[in-house]
């Protein structure tokens, strides 16, 4: 059975639409990754917030453009 992704792991804190919006603040300019995951109120640490924006993780959904 193949590894569950994104939401639907048990362990998931981010969803599709947080990531999104994540990746488009940091495009957007301004946001650091640590402020990105204050944002969030800590839900995640500031380093899972890079690999979310530099793609490394949720490569599955659609990244943002500059």
């Amino acid at each position: 059975m193949p590894a569950k992704q994104g939401e639907k792991h048990h362990l998931a804190r981010l969803t599709p639409e947080l990531v999104i919006d994540l990746r488009s603040k940091y495009a957007a300019g301004g946001w650091s990754y640590m402020s990105l995951a204050v944002h969030l109120g800590y839900r995640v640490d500031e380093s899972t917030v890079g690999l979310v924006i530099r793609g490394e993780s949720c490569n599955h959904l659609p990244s943002a453009t500059k």
